[in-house]
């Protein structure tokens, strides 16, 4: 065999760069779930902009998929998830900014995880490739 060992290559590719690839899909999945939310929040908050400051009527799961009608009192302010567990009283055009602000963000995150994705994989598919290289070497060799 030539200069590549193969087995130690095979070792990496499946320890390694399958590992890591395996971390950055469920970084990515992670990133995409929060950013879902955040556009929830945009357009939850583009419906209500009117009702809110008046007050709605609603239904609330109290438990086990049973549902208390309710009726919110009017409101200029909402809590807002902020990210760790805490939550910020904000007006309806901050809660707007900052959805906008979280989305811009956490897209530019996508876009740099799903990025490095694909170099992950160009690797994995490059060691795939020394390898078939170094099996035919060897198999041409023997004859």
């Amino acid at each position: 065999m030539t200069g590549v060992d193969v087995a130690k290559l095979e070792e990496i590719i499946n320890e390694c760069l399958k590992e890591e690839l395996r971390q950055m899909d469920e970084l990515l999945n992670r990133t995409n779930g929060e950013l879902e939310e955040y556009f929830q929040l945009k357009n939850t908050l583009a419906a209500m902009k009117d009702e809110i400051a008046v007050g709605f009527k609603t239904q609330y799961n109290i438990r086990g998929n049973i549902f208390m009608q309710a009726k919110t009192n009017p409101t200029d302010k909402i809590l807002v998830n902020v990210g760790a567990g805490i939550f910020l009283e904000l007006s309806l055009e901050e809660a707007k900014y900052f959805a906008e602000q979280k989305i811009n963000i956490l897209t530019k995150n996508s876009d740099f995880i799903r990025k490095q994705t694909v170099i992950k994989r160009a690797q994995i598919k490059m060691a795939l490739m020394i390898i078939g290289n170094e099996e035919k070497l060897h198999l041409e060799s023997v004859d």
